[in-house]
């Protein structure tokens, strides 16, 4: 049978600490994502802010039923 050895709580947590950035290393870096640009009308800028309380959120909500008319 191994013996046991009692290592400082530290030096533990210095391991894993270790362990945890070489595991980041290994992995590929994530790929930027590609931009999306849409355009809008100056009609259909008007309508998104009637829509919605903000302008964020009716541009949201326009993505959304773009992705969607298509399925």
């Amino acid at each position: 049978m191994g013996k046991e050895y009692n290592v400082p709580q530290k030096k533990q947590e210095e391991k894993f600490i270790q362990g945890a950035n070489q595991d980041l290393k290994k992995k590929k870096p994530l790929k930027k994502p590609k931009k999306i640009t849409i355009t809008f009308s100056e009609e259909e800028y008007e309508k998104l802010k009637e829509k919605s309380s903000g302008i964020g959120l009716g541009i949201a909500t326009y993505i959304r039923s773009l992705i969607y008319r298509d399925i």
